[in-house]
């Protein structure tokens, strides 16, 4: 979600009696709505395209893998309750705090039922940026994206 969306939604939560923060870049609301938990790990792969171009999600064991253009970027991450969790890196090092950080993606189900995600990143643990949103299309991504995962080594964890 979009602040102003958040901004407008604690407004009204406040109006109704509860709080609502917003410490970390990440709204948080007393009941607000979250990230449909009714969203699957399974649901979240394929292509999705958005702010920074196309990227593919996979599921790869335990972890949701994604490859996306840029810089020849990755991530790997956790999923849990509709929000992927994990680390992204880029070439040429794959390292902190040039080319690799933390990310978080929630999951959204829209009333259409057209999955769209809202991703923040950031430099290694530095601040966070509200502005890798995606949303899931069908058809076929660019073949070097799905070449990527041919590539384990590509694919780094948190350190």
């Amino acid at each position: 979600m979009r602040r102003s969306y958040w901004l407008g939604w604690c407004f009204a939560v406040v109006l109704g009696g509860s709080g609502c923060t917003a410490s970390t870049g990440a709204p948080v609301a007393a009941g607000a709505p979250s990230s449909a938990p009714s969203v699957t790990k399974e649901q979240v792969q394929g292509h999705w395209t958005g702010s920074w171009g196309d990227m593919v999600l996979r599921v790869v064991g335990n972890e949701v893998w994604g490859a996306y253009a840029h810089d020849e970027g990755t991530l790997v991450g956790t999923f849990e309750n509709g929000v992927l969790r994990g680390w992204w890196s880029e070439a040429p090092s794959r390292a902190p705090d040039a080319d690799a950080g933390e990310v978080e993606f929630r999951f959204v189900r829209g009333a259409d039922g057209q999955l769209t995600l809202d991703g923040r990143w950031r430099y290694g643990t530095g601040e966070w940026h509200d502005d890798w949103d995606l949303a899931q299309v069908s058809g076929a991504a660019d073949p070097a994206l799905d070449a990527r995962f041919g590539t384990p080594a590509a694919f780094v964890r948190h350190p």
